[in-house]
């Protein structure tokens, strides 16, 4: 299985953490929110350690362009492992940019899956909002900020925890009240791209239940009622791939395939017609990385691929050539971390690097 390296650096937490079981999804099995004691910021010893197939990318809130900056230095802006104010150590978490303050939802937090929801309105102070919301534990979920004709709200959808995959739909307007507003027409799935774009919900690949990858593409004008754009879109099934709204249409970029990371990048302005922008990007293939816009440029950041972590960044105008940015990061190599443009800089927020999990916060202009 291809999660064989995830599940040994999982229950190695679980063990210390005092013995968690797992079965089913490559994912430990409990649903308990018990903080764990695995947040650190101790760096990963070398960046060739083998590692689990796992990503970030559960999407973003539209196209989102940031004030000036370069993206090369961050800035360590909240990171309090004993600090009941700070949230859990956590990957694979879904950010929000949402009446105006950054939002951590649910994710895995060492071995166990969360259901807390945490504000900030300054990406340093942060507020615990409700730590058992109405949907159940769960990670690698997709979600937006989208209005579907009652107001704006922050959506999440599918995900799974411990052997459940699920295609629930939920929202909330307060980020306390959280409502299950139906189920999707397609297959229950993780790790898919979820995007608000040209005033639809737009879902695009992701891994399912019975272990396949889709290249299936999904939109939604109210996040209720769902049609599907395209069967097999042009580029490979995949899922840990990640997406931008950018110029006008939607991007892809990297992910799994099955067998390996990848670091192509395709866009499309329907969702049916897909063009590649480059099939071999210059940065290494990878999945669980970033990608965002800021200051009128795709950003690529982190992730990993199955024997290396990265803490590059990387830098497009068009999606074709990139640039390296920063080959020596300010914080720890990881993947399954959230990043999101607020306040005109760039924010990253947890992550893991396969053992650990991280709970800090840091922004770049």
């Amino acid at each position: 299985m291809v999660r064989t390296r995830f599940l040994l650096a999982v229950l190695a937490v679980a063990l210390a953490a005092g013995g968690c079981g797992f079965s089913g999804g490559g994912l430990p099995g409990t649903t308990s929110t018990t903080t764990p004691t695995t947040t650190s910021t101790t760096s990963p010893s070398g960046s060739t350690t083998t590692l689990p197939i796992g990503g970030g990318g559960s999407g973003g809130t539209g196209e989102s362009t940031g004030i000036g900056g370069t993206g090369s230095t961050w800035t360590l802006e909240a990171f309090k492992p004993t600090d009941p104010s700070q949230f859990s150590g956590r990957a694979g978490h879904n950010l929000y940019v949402f009446n105006n303050k950054l939002w951590v939802v649910a994710g895995l937090s060492g071995s166990l899956y969360k259901n807390d929801v945490w504000s900030s309105a300054d990406g340093s102070s942060w507020t615990e909002e409700v730590s058992s919301a109405g949907f159940s534990p769960r990670f690698n979920a997709i979600g937006a900020v989208f209005d579907g004709g009652s107001g704006s709200k922050m959506w999440l959808i599918g995900g799974v925890g411990g052997t459940t995959y699920n295609n629930e739909i939920w929202n909330s307007a307060d980020g306390v009240t959280w409502t299950l507003a139906g189920n999707t027409a397609f297959s229950s799935r993780e790790g898919a791209v979820c995007l608000n774009f040209n005033s639809k919900l737009w879902i695009i690949g992701g891994k399912t239940v019975d272990g396949s990858y889709e290249s299936s593409v999904w939109s939604s004008g109210d996040g209720l009622t769902w049609t599907q754009a395209t069967a097999a879109a042009a580029f490979a099934p995949r899922f840990e791939h990640a997406g931008a709204v950018f110029g006008g249409q939607m991007w892809i970029a990297g992910g799994y395939d099955g067998s390996a990371a990848l670091n192509d990048v395709w866009s499309s302005s329907d969702g049916v017609t897909w063009t590649r922008a480059t099939a071999s990007a210059n940065f290494a293939a990878r999945d669980g990385h970033s990608f965002l816009v800021y200051n009128n440029l795709l950003w690529i950041i982190g992730g990993h691929s199955t024997t290396t972590i990265y803490g590059d960044i990387w830098s497009s105008s068009d999606g074709a050539a990139w640039t390296l940015v920063n080959n020596n990061l300010d914080f720890t190599k990881r993947f399954l971390h959230r990043c999101e443009v607020f306040s005109g800089a760039m924010w990253l927020t947890g992550g893991t690097n396969g053992t650990t999990y991280f709970n800090d916060v840091l922004m770049a202009r």
